[in-house]
């Protein structure tokens, strides 16, 4: 019976452990995406007044042939878009910005999802996002 006592200690112990150490961001931890084909993927947000502005930079690798995907601004108090924007460029990189008239809320998120082309036409799923 006791041994019994131990193991479940042991195991509720090796829980909260996982626990914790899952919480920590990839970012945090000094981690970046690896990419054949992105050289940088990167979205600022800036929320000033009545006004969100939404930026996005992607840099393909040489021989990057075309960049497409979808830039999302959602606001995250009601889960409703703010802005949503297609993203097709031919060629090695793309630079987005837009501005969306928002209410006063508490936190916006801002998050890009698509396709980086290298020169045969084979893509690589890139992402990026950022909240405030």
């Amino acid at each position: 019976m006791r041994s019994i006592g131990k193991y479940c200690a042991i195991l509720l112990l090796a829980i909260f452990m996982c626990c914790g150490i899952a919480k920590v961001p990839a970012q945090a931890a000094g981690i970046q995406p690896y990419w054949d084909n992105a050289e940088t993927v990167k979205t600022t947000l800036q929320i000033s007044g009545s006004t969100a502005k939404s930026s996005l930079t992607v840099t393909g690798k040489s021989g990057t042939s075309k960049i497409t995907g979808t830039l999302k601004l959602v606001d995250n108090t009601t889960g409703t878009n703010v802005g949503e924007w297609t993203i097709s460029v031919n060629g090695a990189s793309c630079s987005e910005t837009n501005r969306s008239t928002v209410t006063a809320v508490l936190m916006f998120t801002l998050s890009f999802r698509g396709y980086v082309y290298d020169a045969n036409g084979r893509w690589e799923y890139v992402s990026a996002s950022v909240s405030k």
